[in-house]
């Protein structure tokens, strides 16, 4: 990977859904390093952006891939998926978090398995924020606080309930409730306080913010 010291931001680039070339370009320019999972180099050649590495079985690549960018392939048959090869790639190198774009959309599987992927690295205390043009997801263990600006947020419990979970400064607050992952009580809460905060005591929560 190089001097680890000198990588402040990371981006994991896949190939779902892009809706607007332009957002993703211009988020692009802000990270020192990026992981093109499989496809997501396609995402990265239409935005004029080369990433520093590619990851996957590069089974869905649909253009010539620039040869001075490395790139791990890993067998079409194997027991990751290629998001969750690039996630393990930087956990080995000692980055702890990442932004990740086109991880959202098409199919629901690939939709549900990088949701998953987020929430097995966060056991290993990695931090990644999936985005969209109009969302972001990322799982909380202890507390995060929140923006008025933010928009609509909602919460929900993932990987089993979450207990004493607290929201403040929404509308719809909760204090020291448990939650459980098969409710959808936390769906859709608005942000009322120039700032707000979500705790949970055990276990872990799906943060989704709507913009």
């Amino acid at each position: 990977m190089g001097n680890k010291e000198k990588i402040n931001n990371t981006a994991i680039v896949c190939g779902g859904e892009i809706n607007d070339l332009q957002w993703l370009s211009q988020k692009l320019i802000d990270y020192d390093f990026i992981i093109s999972a499989d496809s997501g180099y396609d995402w990265c050649l239409k935005c004029g952006v080369k990433p520093n590495i590619i990851i996957g079985d590069m089974d869905s690549v649909k253009y010539d891939v620039d040869v001075s960018i490395k790139i791990i392939k890993f067998p079409v048959k194997k027991d990751k998926t290629d998001f969750s090869l690039c996630l393990d790639y930087l956990i080995e190198n000692g980055i702890k978090n990442a932004d990740v774009f086109g991880a959202l959309g098409g199919r629901i599987d690939h939709t549900l398995g990088a949701i998953l992927s987020i929430l097995e690295v966060k056991n290993q205390g990695f931090n990644a924020v999936i985005k969209s043009e109009n969302s972001d997801l990322f799982i909380v263990s202890d507390s995060k606080k929140l923006n008025k600006s933010d928009g609509y947020v909602s919460v929900f419990a993932l990987g089993g309930d979450a207990l004493g979970v607290t929201l403040e400064g929404f509308e719809y607050p909760l204090e020291d409730y448990n939650l459980k992952c098969s409710s959808p009580l936390g769906i859709s809460n608005h942000i009322v306080s120039d700032i707000a905060k979500i705790s949970v005591k055990s276990g872990k929560l799906l943060v989704i913010i709507q913009k």
